[in-house]
């Protein structure tokens, strides 16, 4: 078993491509968009909470720190990205040039920082200034930070490192601040996981990167995708591929199989829903017996599936893709030689799902297997071998630790992430169904029609063992 750490700086990670050149960020990818009504933003506000919501104009936004009424239609025709303030003058939400640094109040109020914290006594009585004071004065602005460190007789004699770090604590409860966030997969895995860590199969946004970056999902690559992760997977591949390439979705009927997640759809603004062409694939039997049928078959006959159609102005209405038949899928999947990758998330019996979809792989197909358990993925790998139609069959576990990046205080977290499941990649070396797969395990091949039986070259005599009679015979 291979271990993989994972280390990210600041909670954030960078990385190269395969091609070679740096992948640029969503939230930082150049664009003149900015927020149109009916869109959905994060809002990640300044005490760290992110919320998910929809701009509607005439909507109120609620569950903020301020007494009064945000109106969500002021951030229609801000860019992304854009820090947004509360105006108390104006009593609305007006952009920003972002929130004031700990250092800037501090050099605002005036005060000198100490040399020594060792004389500081914490008995809470140093603070003279009221809560019903703040209270008062509710606003989100800085004002209140500035009467409490007018109101704190040790503020003078902490350190400056002691210092900013009291203004940062107190600017996270008293003052009101947030940025507006494109939506992209990165954070509505974050933000699923908070809500159905179970429904995802522990899935984290470092384990994702490593499934697409297995896979070698890219913009005009053709992919197979089995998802049981609430279409999380599937809608990653999507914004991978930016909309350019095949994407056909498996169900499998009785394995819980998730329909392609149209409601994420309207989430992610910056991928051409236009040009995805994604299908939903049901199976109706195993995909080997239907790849099996001449080519001149009724596969071959299939209609072709009709254009995706591309959302709605304003991007928040949801897509509705085509659906395939199985027969119309493998005959497509023929005529262009085989998937060049293929992603399986699933929570049951992965070695079922892997050799139902491998008559799909082309050769040279790069293959992700998902599982929250290691026991069932070794198993597989132990088939692959077997029966020889991959190479470099690996497992792999991800662990994910944080780092504190400060002047001379950088360190990682105590905690460390381990329980995000385990990844088997490899590379397809024989797109068709081992015929002797079966053989290869160990199981008992079907029994002999009569016309194939042996002739017997001499009668066995009554109460002979079977064994003897064998090697007698042989």
């Amino acid at each position: 078993l291979k271990l993989q750490f994972l280390y990210l700086i600041g909670g954030q990670g960078a990385g190269v491509s395969e091609r070679g050149t740096t992948p640029t960020h969503p939230q930082t990818m150049p664009s003149n968009g900015t927020v149109a009504a009916g869109d959905w933003v994060f809002l990640q506000f300044q005490d760290e909470r992110r919320n998910l919501i929809q701009v509607v104009p005439g909507q109120l936004l609620r569950g903020t720190k301020i007494d009064a009424k945000l109106d969500l239609g002021a951030l229609v025709g801000m860019p992304w990205g854009q820090a947004v303030a509360y105006d108390a003058a104006a009593q609305k939400l007006v952009a920003s040039e972002g929130a004031q640094t700990a250092s800037d109040v501090i050099s605002k109020v005036g005060v000198e920082a100490g040399n020594d914290n060792r004389t500081l006594v914490d008995d809470n009585r140093a603070q003279k200034t009221s809560i019903g004071k703040l209270m008062k004065s509710k606003d989100g602005s800085t004002a209140a930070i500035e009467e409490l460190i007018a109101g704190s007789a040790t503020f003078a004699g902490k350190t400056k490192y002691s210092q900013e770090k009291y203004v940062k604590k107190k600017q996270k409860r008293w003052t009101f601040g947030m940025t507006i966030l494109r939506p992209n997969m990165d954070l509505l895995l974050e933000h699923y996981t908070w809500k159905k860590t179970e429904k995802l199969m522990g899935l984290r946004h470092d384990t994702l990167a490593g499934i697409l970056h297995g896979a070698n999902i890219a913009a005009g690559e053709s992919t197979v995708v089995f998802d049981t992760a609430c279409g999380v997977v599937a809608s990653a591949v999507v914004e991978r591929t930016g909309g350019v390439g095949e994407i056909f979705n498996v169900l499998m009927p009785g394995r819980q199989g998730t329909p392609f997640a149209e409601q994420n759809a309207h989430f992610l603004h910056h991928v051409e829903w236009g040009k995805a062409t994604v299908k939903h694939v049901t199976m109706s039997k195993d995909f080997a017996e239907v790849a099996a049928a001449p080519a001149g078959g009724a596969a071959a006959a299939a209609p072709a599936s009709p254009t995706p159609a591309a959302p709605k102005k304003g991007g928040h209405n949801a897509v509705d893709f085509p659906s395939l038949s199985q027969d119309a899928a493998v005959a497509r999947i023929r005529a262009i030689g085989g998937v060049d990758s293929a992603v399986i998330i699933t929570n049951h019996d992965p070695e079922d799902a892997f050799f139902a979809l491998l008559p799909l792989m082309g050769g040279s197909c790069n293959f992700v297997v998902y599982s929250r358990y290691a026991e069932p993925l070794a198993q597989l790998q132990r088939c692959l071998r077997k029966a020889r139609v991959a190479v470099s069959a690996t497992i792999t576990e991800n662990w994910l630790r944080r780092y504190q990046v400060l002047p001379e205080r950088t360190h990682p977290f105590v905690n460390m992430s381990a329980a995000s499941g385990y990844m088997l990649t490899g590379t397809v070396v024989h797109s068709d169904h081992p015929k002797s797969y079966w053989s290869t395990l160990g199981k008992p091949p079907a029994a002999p029609t009569e016309a194939e039986a042996p002739p017997s070259s001499a009668p066995a005599e009554e109460g002979e063992p079977a064994a003897k009679r064998a090697k007698t015979e042989g």
